[in-house]
């Protein structure tokens, strides 16, 4: 044999026992188990220098992870452990879109926790949305302006929801806030036009201003903790029909349901305090509502325009009924007032025509300029001897009213023509009886 054959066999031999090498080396790796191999990878990509990101790519796939230098989201490092997505892409195309859970970024896996500041803000195309389980934050207009936005699969571990955060989503028609939550900041539901069913979590203590505005609700159910319902919450909500206030709240702050046109009944608890100014203005379909006697407070205007209020029974611990309280509840025909009311302020019943009797109690010292002005049912009333100031044009325009003053003139600041023009008559104590 030559020597070039001899060359030959040992080149085979030696290809042979290194096939046979690796051979047994890759059936070697394949008995080990995924984590023992994702250990052995580990530990090659921290000690061996890798270019073009490859060691990202690896951890991405074993983690199940986001690989933050080809990803459409930017985030940014809160701790050593955790991150908080912080922009998008400019060119943002996906309609459907899971928030990952995890992120490599360099040789390090985070966990997601926090949707920052205007993280989607503006993407318009983004139809449906699913936060995971690591999610506990989602900052200030974190979905402002993602007009297409329809469903939200949020997270149960959600604690806090920033202002603004789905501030004219219009396409979204439902929300179910995550048990944890405490408060509703400032308009982050604002302007959702199609948003029908809101459910609030029990753990829910405030409701801020604006929160609600604007949206489709028809119901909606206020959660025994809520201590206070922001200025205009649920302002502007012209379909919605029927609150119901859990016991516990004790404030229904200014305009909270201002404009709500559609309301027809609210459940108010024996826990509330104070009606705040303009809380019911305009709901023009309000028929009937229950003031409880825990109430001191009603707001100046604060049913004013509610045209279809029949009824109403001021609480004996409210002493003052403010400015423009009831004007224009044209078809109210009942009131009841009760002993420790001190003042009717000016127009508190302005036009309610529909007034026929009213019994003013023996606390009362003043009624205001215009208070029952154009009340033109009222036909009996007598002033009690307690009050001591009634202002310009109190009576005006009640052409089929009696009033009986159970006062001298001396007693009282009053300037009767003008208190009284366009009545039918009224009367001093012990003196004769005037007709207009």
């Amino acid at each position: 044999m030559d020597e070039n054959n001899k060359i030959s066999i040992k080149e085979n031999k030696t290809d042979n026992k290194q096939n046979n090498q690796k051979n047994n080396f890759f059936l070697h790796l394949s008995k080990l188990s995924k984590k023992k191999l994702l250990i052995i990878i580990v530990a090659l990509i921290v000690l061996i220098p890798i270019s073009n990101g490859w060691h990202e790519q690896v951890l991405g796939y074993f983690l199940n992870a986001d690989i933050a230098s080809n990803s459409v989201l930017k985030y940014r490092e809160l701790d050593n452990n955790s991150v908080e997505i912080t922009n998008h892409a400019l060119d943002w195309e996906s309609e459907n879109f899971t928030i990952p859970s995890k992120v490599i970024i360099g040789r390090k896996c985070y966990t997601v926790t926090s949707i920052g500041k205007f993280a989607f803000y503006n993407c318009e195309k983004l139809k449906h949305i699913k936060i995971p389980s690591t999610v506990t934050n989602i900052g200030e207009g974190a979905f402002l302006n993602c007009t297409q936005l329809t469903t939200i699969d949020m997270s149960e571990n959600i604690k806090s929801i920033g202002s603004h955060a789905f501030k004219l989503c219009e396409e979204l028609t439902s929300i179910k806030i995550p048990e944890g939550v405490t408060i509703i900041r400032q308009k982050t539901f604002e302007y959702c036009h199609k948003l029908k069913v809101a459910e609030l979590p029990e753990s829910l203590t405030i409701i801020e201003k604006e929160a609600f505005v604007g949206t489709d609700l028809a119901k909606i159910e206020i959660p025994s903790k809520v201590d206070s319902i922001g200025s205009y919450a649920f302002g502007g909500c012209e379909n919605l029909k029927e609150i119901k206030i859990h016991y516990g709240v004790t404030n229904i702050g200014d305009t909270s349901f201002c404009g709500c046109g559609g309301l027809e009944t609210i459940e108010i608890p024996s826990t509330v305090t104070r009606i705040g100014n303009y809380a019911f203005y305009n709901c023009s379909h309000l028929s009937k509502i229950d003031i409880p006697s825990s109430v001191t407070r009603i707001g100046e205007s604060a049913f004013l325009g509610c045209i279809c209020l029949t009824k109403i029974d001021i609480p004996s611990n409210v002493t003052s009924i403010r400015k423009y309280t009831f004007y224009g509840c044209k078809y109210l025909i009942t009131v009841t007032l009760h002993e420790g009311l001190k003042t009717i302020d000016k127009r508190a019943f302005r036009e309610c025509s529909w007034i026929s009797t009213i019994k003013l109690p023996s606390t009362l010292t003043k009624i205001g300029e215009d208070a029952f002005y154009q009340c033109t049912s009222l036909k009996n009333i007598t002033i009690p001897n307690s009050v001591t100031s009634i202002e310009d044009y109190a009576f005006y325009g009640c052409k089929n009213l009696d009033i009986i003053i159970d006062n001298s003139e001396i007693n009282i600041e009053i300037d009767s023509y003008r208190a009284f023009s366009g009545c039918k008559s009224y009367k001093f104590r012990n003196e004769y009886k005037v007709e207009l």
